[in-house]
């Protein structure tokens, strides 16, 4: 436990020091949903995070009594947002008896703690981990020994053979997590085919998207065969929009099938839009009238870099800050769905009808232009937030795991990310990632 220094706790503003906190929670809800937004891009996320950090340094000037009395406690909190906030603050402060204080807060798992904990720890330095964090990956919990996988596994501080020997373990979290480990690493090692088609084999979604991931990155096609099989089957979120990122104009025409089923449609609306082929925005086209007609604008828009904005919106019947307010425990995905724009089908149908020649076949598009290396990594630099992940991920997969855009990281570290990137220049990401499959 920290220990407080009662002379100088007399001295401070403690109610002052509270409004800070309350603050940094705040801050911290939001950044967690503006990462996920069609609201937001990277610039206000910059902005978000400075208010969210400003919190947090007022927070660490008050040293060793604000960490014990106040930073501490919270982590005891029922809200996830203010653990994550007072554990970010006290990896920073780093005054006596924090480890302690963070370890035994792990170890206790109480309901949030650990998902909390992690997004905090994903965001400091390596070294402002606690050194004792690995000897968890020891627990008997296997809740907590995957918290700890993928907090390490953040930082590149994950050996492959330890992620490799946890493949066979009878927890599907923890598999998922090692999965992710590898998926992720600087230098993927290659899985052997045996052990990742009985993965890509799982009956749990979460260890065959593992395997998926950890599988194109490595280059194997009998991923590519999965994502195939996988398509028009429930909870294949992952495996429709890897087709849509690694189809070529013949291959995409399979996900506008699928429009045809309304349970799939969302999805692969989602997915199409990431897919850039004419044949795949005419597609989204009729379905502006749909219940999901807000995913065919987001899809349409991002393909053809039409703006849904004015005379090509129409107004929702409910306020969509009303429907978040009064849906808070709703999936985060749906709710961020009901801030994107309702198109005017008819006057977005009319664009399209004039300027759908400009539009050739047998290219893919992105935000309206040429599909090329640059236009990749412009629309990462400024697509809205929730389109990132799938975007990086293109990314990471074209480059065999050379270029690695941390979209949940700090925007310096992102930009930084972005301009390595650009560095290793264009023929890095000029290929689709199902060339070369073996």
């Amino acid at each position: 436990m920290v220990a407080p220094a009662l002379s100088d706790e007399l001295f401070l503003n403690w109610e002052g020091y509270e409004e800070q906190l309350g603050e940094a929670e705040f801050h911290w809800a939001q950044r967690e949903r503006q990462l996920d937004s069609p609201e937001y891009r990277l610039a206000q996320l910059r902005e978000r995070e400075e208010r969210l950090l400003a919190s947090e340094d007022m927070l660490v000037l008050g040293g060793a009594p604000v960490a014990s009395r106040l930073l501490v406690l919270a982590l005891e909190s029922e809200t996830p947002a203010r653990i994550a906030a007072a554990t970010h603050a006290l990896l920073v402060e780093r005054a006596p008896g924090v480890e302690e204080a963070l370890l035994n807060a792990l170890e206790g798992e109480a309901e949030g703690v650990l998902p909390a904990m992690a997004s905090a720890m994903k965001l400091v330095d390596l070294r402002a981990l606690p050194s004792g964090l690995p000897r968890l990956l020891a627990t008997p919990s296997t809740a907590l020994q995957a918290t700890v996988l993928e907090v390490l596994g953040a930082h590149g501080a994950v050996p492959p053979e330890t992620a490799l020997s946890l493949l066979e373990h009878e927890d599907s979290r923890l598999v998922a997590a090692a999965l992710r480990v590898l998926a992720q690493a600087a230098k993927p090692p290659p899985p052997s085919r045996q052990v990742l088609e009985r993965l890509l084999a799982a009956s749990e979604p979460e260890v065959r998207d593992g395997a998926l991931e950890w599988g194109l990155v490595s280059g194997h096609r009998a991923a590519w065969a999965v994502c195939a099989a996988l398509l028009s089957t429930p909870n294949a979120r992952l495996p429709r929009l890897l087709w849509a990122l690694g189809a070529d104009e013949k291959e995409v025409l399979k996900l506008v099938a699928l429009l045809d089923n309304a349970d799939i449609r969302p999805d692969a609306l989602w997915a199409l839009g990431f897919s850039g082929w004419k044949v795949a925005m005419e597609a989204c086209v009729p379905w502006m009238s749909d219940e999901a007609a807000a995913l065919a604008g987001e899809a349409f828009s991002a393909m053809t870099g039409l703006r849904l904005e004015g005379r090509y919106t129409s107004p929702r019947t409910e306020d969509a800050a009303t429907v978040l307010d009064e849906n808070p425990e709703a999936d985060l995905r749906r709710r961020m769905e009901e801030l994107l724009p309702l198109p005017d089908s008819q006057a977005v149908a009319d664009w399209w009808r004039e300027n759908h020649p400009r539009f050739s076949a047998g290219q893919r598009y992105l935000q309206g232009s040429p599909w090329a290396a640059n236009t990749l990594l412009d629309a990462l630099e400024t697509t809205p937030l929730r389109r990132r992940h799938a975007l990086a991920l293109d990314a990471t997969l074209r480059s065999r795991g050379a270029v690695r855009i941390p979209t949940r990281a700090w925007v310096h570290q992102q930009v930084a990310a972005l301009r390595a990137a650009r560095a290793l220049g264009p023929r890095a990401l000029s290929r689709p990632f199902t060339e070369g499959l073996s």
